[in-house]
């Protein structure tokens, strides 16, 4: 009998995983303001996200030898980034839409107060445009944040997963050690 759990299953179970992790990266970009450690938490946990994604592969590759393929190996790290991306956006979309609607807004106003005190910027014309995108409301909405941060997600995914697949199977697996 074969218990073996289909890519698409073990990268929606990773993305789970996966998902509140990015998750976690993105209160750390939110709150890094307020404290140097917890800025330097989210760069390290940033940094740490193909050691995640490559540590979903090694596993699967450990579990599942005889269809752990070059092509299986990058689906299931395009499918948990793809999963993980979904999960991160929904609580992104919840946190600013409902929990801080203000948050867009007063990260550009304070963009723009930043701006306004360097003096080559002071009458720059991104300097006027962020401004009249300000008392415009021409600022992006929520949900065109989460579209671009998914889409940013799969496609480094895609390319990540590319490089991280073949990686994943150097080594010994569970059926070479016996």
């Amino acid at each position: 009998m074969n218990n073996e759990k289909s890519v698409f299953k073990c990268g929606a179970e990773n993305g789970l995983i996966f998902g509140l992790y990015l998750s976690a990266i993105f209160f750390t970009c939110i709150y890094g303001n307020s404290s140097f450690m917890i800025s330097f938490l989210g760069l390290v946990m940033f940094l740490a996200v193909p050691l995640v994604i490559f540590a979903f592969m090694r596993r699967y590759h450990v579990t599942y030898p005889e269809t752990s393929t070059f092509s299986n190996l990058w689906t299931l790290g395009t499918a948990t980034y793809l999963f993980g991306s979904l999960i991160c956006g929904i609580v992104t979309y919840i946190w600013l839409q409902y929990i801080t609607p203000d948050f867009i807004v007063n990260q550009a106003k304070m963009a723009l107060a930043t701006y306004e005190q360097i003096p080559e910027f002071k009458n720059h014309e991104f300097t006027s445009m962020l401004r009249k995108a300000i008392s415009d409301k021409m600022l992006p909405s929520p949900i065109m944040i989460v579209f671009q941060l998914i889409w940013a997600t799969l496609t480094a995914g895609v390319v990540t997963s590319l490089i991280l697949a073949p990686l994943a199977r150097i080594g010994k697996n569970n059926k070479q050690q016996q």
